[in-house]
Order: C-alpha cells, then structure tokens, then sequence
C-alpha cells in the first residue's frame, strides 16, 4: 500500500482516451492511434483558463513522457510532473533539465510517486506550490479562485494510484475520458509490424481500471467521427466520485419517470391475464435517433432478438417456430395450444399467431389461412394490401404526405389473432428540409417494464433500416412513442423497484455497414453493430399471459 498524503486535500482529474468495453491505452510504450481532435480536446482542458485557475500541474509515468515526442516536452503552460522508481533516472533527468525545473508555468519535476505526496513538511507538492504561489504577483492573489488543477494523464500504474489515494483518503476525484469506439473490422484487422508479425492494430498490453458503479456521469458528448484515423468514432464523457453534484440527462430518464409515476400513481386494475396491473392512460416518449440508439441501459435488452423480430415482420411471416429456431422465445407463452385454445383458434397449429403483425405489415385485409400459408405465390396473387410497400413507396415519391402510415389494427379480424397487436401504429414523416425521417408509434397497451423499451426499439431499428435501402436518401430523425394505456404487472413491482434504483448509462449508436440494401428484407444481423453499449445486468420477469 502506498503512503497517503494527509495534508493533499485537492481534486485530482484523471484524463484518459481508452477504447470501449476493453479499455486498452496503450500498446508496447506507444499509444495506438493519434486522434488529433482529442489532442485539441487534451490542450483544452488542461491549460489554465485564466488568472482564477493559475496552474496546472499534469501527472506522469515515465513512460507516458517518453511517449510524448520529444520536440512536444514539456507540456507547455502546464507543470510535468514525471514519476519513476528508478533513483538514477531522476537523478539524470532532472540535472538534464535543470534550466527548466523552475519555469513558473512550463516547468517539470522528476520524483516518484511517494516523494511527491508523503506526509509531513517535506512533501514536494507543497513545495512546488509554495514555489509558484511566490513567483505570482501578490496584487494578483486576490483574483485566484483555485491556484492549482491537477491532473493526472497515465499511464495505468499512476492511475490505480491516483484512484486507490483517493479511495483510501475519501478525497474528491474525476474522469475525464474519451471513449474510442472499434468496430468488429477495427478489432480484427491485422497490421503488419516491422518483424514481419503480425498483430492486432488496436489492441494493447495497458489497462485503464474498470470504473465502478458509484460513478456519476455528468457530461456525454455527442458521437464524434474522427477527421485523422478513418472511420474511428469517439466521445467525451466526465465521471465524477465523492461529490454530491446532478448526474447527467438522458432521455432513459423521461422512461424512467413514467416508469415510476405507473408505480406510485396507477390505478390497480384487473385485466385478461388475471395477474392484475397498475396503470396510467396517455404518456409520450421521445428519443433522438440521429447520434444514439435509445436501447435501455438500466437493464441489459436482448437487442438480436428485437431485430429478428422485426425483420419476422417485415418478411409478413406469423410462425413462430421460425423465432425459435433463432433462440428467441418472446412469442412462445402466446402461441402455446393452451393459449390459442383459449381464444377460440383451436384450428391453428401450436405456435401459429394469427392475423397480427406480419401478416398485417404485408397483406392488409386479405383472408389469413393459417401460418404455413405462402401469401406471395409468384407474387401475381399476393394477398391483402403490402403496406409496408406502400410506405416505401410513399417516402420516395411523396416525402411532404402525411399519410406514411402501417396500421396493424383490424377490428374486424383481431379475433384471428393470437394477440392483438400492441404496437399497433406507424406514421413516419419526412423533414424534407433536413433529409431526416422521423417516426410515430402508436401503443394501444405497453407492458411497460418487459416490452414498452422493446417496442421503442423496434421503431428505431425501423427508421435505421429504411434510412439504409436503396432510394431513400434520408437519415434518422426524431422517435415518437405515443402511449394509451401503460401498466405494471403487479408480478413484476419488485423487478420494478430494482430497475429504478439504478442510474442509466450514455445510449448506445446504431451503425449499419456496407452498401443499402435493395430491399429492406436483405439485412442480416451481421449488418448491424451496436458501438458503446454499456448495460446494468438483465432483469428476469416472466410475461404475464
């Protein structure tokens, strides 16, 4: 255990640029890429803004100096602080420097970690800072507001450090991270070194320490595509320890806020399923598509699943036996022989789910003849109305109608399906002006903890996909979800209770890769990638049927 500096009773800021998930920030003594706007982003928040905050002192390992080219040391306007444990090394560096040890804003010091932060009169922290507190003018004095910033910038070593100071003394402490997003292609390409062998290209041999739980994130940037390393995105993101401050807003919260209002203030009411609910009648949701996806974070979502699920849709299929064969059971309670029974469809086959959401997505109003059924025999006697052809059509040919509509509810057949849907609306708009497709869903009924993030989800998968067919030259806009009647099983209050005790994380981005698909039916799963999605673990609830 190191030693603790009683006296050291300042904020330390950690900045760091480590890759999602995996957190690598180095590799062999050398950092694997040069972003050069998180250097602007480095020189930004570390140099002194103005007289208020005079100083700043960055922190180091030797070998995140030596990882500095040469012709950029010392870090300018700021005081190097370079640590090490070999004596003869900072003996030599510092006699090498000496000329520059006593700069009153660029200077640097070679010591190591306990020499710098012991206990007692002797500790060199208050030295320097008697140092440089005496080279300011004392009519400036009264104008300083913080005289000293530290920061500490690696490498892994002087991080755990940093952290378990700060854990052992109870003292305030920050992170100041980019988070560098690698896609599958990123992580498995292979450069090919001077020896002639091969290695990964983003991979590294130093971690950042995993960051817990009692973090507070207070600032998420937006995604950003990095100008110097092709097809790399990036963002900042602050986490703040032992300080009562706000944590940041993500429209999660809005979720979870009807979430709780259900809990607090709904109307216990009976319903089909004989479990019992409380509810709220008319709620709204809106997300932001064009930077992130609005996938759940306080409890992880089985994101495969709602897209399959999706893509069942749209190809019109209603056999459910074709979910299960991809592991996706979502379906299996509302198709059993029991339950068909019980609505009157003993003619269905075990796991047929009747005239609902695929078949209604591709032959509207045609005469359903069970699951097994092909309704596009050579396409020239297709079925029903191809409303999802239609809307296709529609935002290509009349992107100002207001009438790009999928409507799933029939009256007059609803008792042919297994369930009725419950996303039962889509009304997408086009901002002409901005090239942006927006999208409304409509929810009759929302099991909101098991299925109402699933169902957003699904819209926004929706808008993703069609935004990438061959024709429509649009991106994401705005997610609408408009909610009729909202409820909690009353099984599921405890998962409820648990849910709402944890903080959410930044949302995910949607990427989808290669070229638009002539027909949204293509995609595969092995399009579409997930960067950034960081999730409490999952929380199990058994459907109410």
């Amino acid at each position: 255990m190191s030693q603790t500096p009683k006296q050291f009773n300042q904020k330390l800021n950690l900045v760091v640029a480590y890759t999602f998930g995996k957190q690598y920030i180095g590799n062999n003594g050398t950092i694997p890429w040069v972003i050069q706007e998180d250097i602007k982003h480095f020189k930004e928040l570390t140099i002194p803004k103005s007289i208020e905050y005079p100083y700043s002192i960055v922190i180091m390992g030797r070998k995140t100096w030596e990882s500095i080219p040469e012709k950029r040391r010392p870090l300018t306007e700021r005081f190097n602080i370079i640590l090490s444990n070999d004596i003869q090394y900072i003996t030599k560096e510092n006699a090498k420097y000496d000329s520059k040890l006593l700069d009153s804003k660029t200077g640097m010091l070679f010591t190591n970690w306990n020499n710098f932060f012991n206990n007692g009169e002797n500790s060199e922290y208050i030295k320097l800072e008697e140092l440089l507190l005496s080279k300011m003018p004392s009519n400036r004095q009264e104008y300083i507001h913080q005289a000293f910033t530290y920061y500490i910038i690696g490498g892994s070593q002087i991080y755990n450090k940093a952290i378990e100071m700060c854990s052992e003394l109870g003292l305030p402490y920050s992170i100041n991270a980019t988070e560098i997003y690698l896609t599958k292609e990123q992580e498995q390409y292979k450069l090919q070194d001077k020896n002639q062998e091969l290695k990964l290209k983003y991979t590294g041999d130093t971690f950042f320490p995993k960051i817990n739980d009692s973090a507070i994130i207070t600032r998420v940037s937006p995604f950003y595509n990095s100008k110097s390393v092709d097809e790399l995105l990036y963002r900042f993101i602050n986490y703040e320890f032992m300080i009562n401050i706000k944590p940041f807003y993500t429209q999660e919260n809005d979720y979870l806020s009807i979430m709780r209002n259900i809990l607090e203030n709904g109307s216990s009411n009976d319903d089909r399923t004989g479990v019992g609910t409380l509810s709220i009648f008319g709620s709204m949701l809106k997300y932001d598509l064009r930077d992130s996806f609005p996938l759940c974070t306080t409890k992880r979502m089985f994101f495969r699943a709602i897209f399959e699920e999706l893509m069942f849709y749209l190809s019109g299929k209603t056999d459910n036996k074709i979910l299960q064969e991809k592991g996706i059971h979502v379906w299996d309670g509302n198709t059993t022989r029991e339950f068909l029974d019980k609505r009157g469809l003993q003619n269905y086959d075990e796991g047929d789910m009747g005239q609902t959401y695929g078949f209604n997505f591709r032959h509207f109003g045609g005469e359903y003849r069970g699951c097994w059924e092909d309704y596009n025999a050579g396409n020239a006697n297709s079925v029903g109305y191809d409303q999802l052809a239609n809307v296709i059509n529609l935002i290509k040919t009349e992107p100002s109608s207001r009438r790009i509509i999928i409507d799933l509810w029939d009256c007059s057949t609803i008792h042919k399906a297994a369930l009725p849907a419950c996303l039962c609306k889509y009304q997408f708009n086009v901002n002409v002006k901005k090239k942006e497709l927006n999208l409304a869903i409509y929810l009759r009924s929302s099991d909101y903890f098991l299925a109402n993030n699933w169902n957003s989800s699904c819209g926004a998968l929706f808008v993703h996909l069609l935004c990438n067919t061959e024709g429509i030259d649009l991106t994401p806009g705005e997610l609408t979800v408009f909610i009729a009647d909202a409820h909690l099983y009353k099984t599921h209050l405890d998962q409820v209770k648990l849910n709402l005790e944890r903080r959410p994380y930044p949302f995910p981005k949607l990427l989808i890769k290669g070229e638009k698909k002539k027909n949204i039916t293509e995609f595969k799963f092995e399009d579409i990638e997930l960067l950034g999605y960081k999730a409490h673990s999952n929380i199990k609830a058994e459907m109410a049927v």
